[in-house]
């Protein structure tokens, strides 16, 4: 065994692994289950140019903005290129796309496109965590199949226990689907296992805030950007509970901030001066039609997200606006909807017909 190891090469590197875990499991009498003997038996080498651009993607990834993520669709193509048959690019593709479309700035079809890579990666392992992670949160988008989200969201963390992504994945499907302490539970479990991932308290946050504790989520929110001030996603998440709590100053300067450098393309220089105008002159609502008229602007010139859009309007007030918009995302399977169940500016709304309509329709698991 000294010789095989003293020779090795990068492609080989996962292959040794599993051979000293096997023979670890082997000398000590170990007892591996199905699923661990099934991961080890799967190994194959991996070419070392293909898992380095597999690396910098994940980095691009991580980062969330429009530019990032087309980088990281680049370079996880790339890693496929070079080798099609490496899974784990197969997943990391899914989640570039994902994160487009549930960001509202790319239409539905990217999560088709989605669904495909997160397929593909598990037809090539399917004791994957990461295939299962992706598929599991695609799924709850593009086809609101709760049942099959969850399956593979619990089979991740089955494969996997202290996979933390499993756990905040986890976390976001039953936020979505209303069951917010069980969604708190993972999160925390998420954050317990890795504490220097961002997105990690950003989802805890957030199942906060859907569970109504606004106070936990700005907590949350606040500690993140004190620490880390270029994460630009936490502001968004801490503009909707400022929002929700009614601190509508807070919410505005946050919101502000997030246009300012967001990277997304939500606004320009002069809608930043006219938003700013507005408010000055009008307060919140105002400031949020303004911010209406300028996203209905944009919508004829790109793609924006209905859900996006409702929401926007019901901020302002807007009932008749918001519903033209909720219909449209519903109609047009907007990924972003599913969060509509669970955002609290919807709140003034929710006994009206129309919005328990939409609701049924998005069929939602009893809880």
């Amino acid at each position: 065994q000294a010789g095989r190891i003293s020779g090795i090469t990068p492609a080989d590197i996962l292959v040794l692994q599993s051979d000293i875990a096997q023979a670890v499991a082997n000398a000590v009498q170990l007892a591996l289950t199905p699923d661990e003997e099934a991961r080890l038996a799967v190994a194959r080498p991996i070419n070392p140019e293909a898992q380095e651009a597999y690396f910098r993607a994940l980095f691009h990834l991580r980062k969330q903005t429009e530019e990032r993520l087309a980088k990281a669709i680049e370079l996880f193509e790339q890693a496929i290129e070079i080798d099609p048959e490496y899974a784990p690019a197969y997943a990391g593709l899914a989640d570039s796309y994902s994160f487009l479309g549930y960001w509202g700035v790319r239409p539905p079809a990217i999560m088709r496109q989605a669904k495909e890579a997160s397929s593909t990666a598990l037809q090539l392992n399917d004791t994957l965590v990461d295939a299962h992670i992706s598929l599991g949160l695609v799924v709850t988008g593009l086809d609101r199949d709760w049942a099959g989200a969850e399956a593979h969201l619990r089979r991740a963390i089955e494969l996997e226990p202290n996979s933390s992504a499993g756990h905040i994945g986890y976390s976001r499907l039953l936020a979505h689907v209303g069951r917010f302490d069980q969604a708190i539970v993972e999160a925390r479990r998420a954050v317990e296992l890795d504490p220097l991932s961002l997105y990690n308290h950003r989802m805890l946050g957030s199942a906060y805030y859907y569970a109504s504790r606004h106070d936990d989520a700005i907590d949350v929110f606040t500690r993140v950007l004190e620490e880390n001030p270029d994460y630009i996603p936490v502001l968004w998440s801490l503009f909707l509970t400022f929002s929700a709590k009614g601190m509508h100053d807070e919410a505005l300067d946050t919101l502000e901030r997030f246009l300012a450098v967001s990277g997304w393309g939500w606004a320009s220089e002069g809608e930043l001066e006219d938003f700013r105008r507005a408010r000055a002159a009008s307060g919140w609502a105002g400031a949020m039609a303004c911010r209406a008229g300028q996203l209905e602007a944009l919508a004829r010139r790109r793609y924006v997200a209905p859900a996006v859009m409702a929401l926007v309007h019901a901020m302002a007030g807007h009932r008749d606006e918001m519903f033209v918009w909720l219909e449209k995302a519903d109609l047009g399977r907007d990924p972003t909807l599913v969060w509509a169940y669970s955002w609290a500016d919807f709140d003034p709304y929710r006994d009206d017909p129309r919005f328990q309509d939409l609701v049924r329709r998005m069929d939602f698991p009893e809880n």
